[in-house]
């Protein structure tokens, strides 16, 4: 699963090799393995909690925010909907 996020503060990521679609909020801001206020990425599950200080990180706090959860191709399952249609006859009004 992959999750977007948005960055609460300013810190360096080592593992800044697994993020996705890196959007930076300052264009200016473009240094390797840090990630700037208000920056937005895509991270998967495991590095997310790391983020989110699920499981400990350094900081020992949440260093970003979740936007959108993104479920893989696999995640989804489409079920058909079959449903019996039943007719009856109709019947006269009663007067």
């Amino acid at each position: 699963m992959t999750i977007k996020v948005k960055a609460k503060e300013i810190f360096r990521l080592s593992r800044f090799g697994e993020i996705k679609n890196l959007k930076r909020y300052n264009m200016n801001n473009n240094e390797d393995y840090r990630i700037y206020t208000a920056d937005e990425f895509e991270v998967e599950t495991e590095l997310a909690k790391y983020l989110l200080n699920e499981t400990p990180n350094p900081a020992n706090r949440a260093v970003v925010e979740i936007i959108e959860v993104i479920p893989d191709e696999d995640d989804i399952v489409i079920k058909p909907t079959t449903k019996k249609v039943t007719t009856k006859k109709a019947t006269k009004l009663k007067k």
